[in-house]
């Protein structure tokens, strides 16, 4: 049996991180709303990549790496190496 799918109308949107969490900004100025709340359960972000599937992003913050849920803030907790930052996109060459 096929399934059905309705596709929703997505904006584009900024996701950018300051000191007291991270933030999202439409890019169309057009649109007054914000994508999603502030997320400020994670502070000293110092890297993140965005999962626009699962609507969750894959962050870096206090040397620890998390996934925060854009729609509720739920952070979890992925793994704790020592200078995740440094390595987590390093080249090998």
């Amino acid at each position: 049996m096929a399934r059905a799918f309705v596709c929703a109308d997505v904006s584009d949107f900024l996701v950018y991180a300051t000191s007291g969490g991270i933030h999202g900004l439409p890019v169309d100025p057009t649109v007054t709303s914000k994508p999603f709340a502030p997320i400020t359960l994670v502070r000293r972000v110092r890297t993140f990549d965005v999962i626009y599937e699962n609507r969750s992003l894959i962050v870096v913050s206090g040397g620890r790496l998390k996934k925060v849920a854009v729609d509720n803030g739920q952070v979890i907790e992925l793994l704790a190496p020592r200078n995740v930052s440094s390595s987590l996109y390093q080249s090998h060459n």
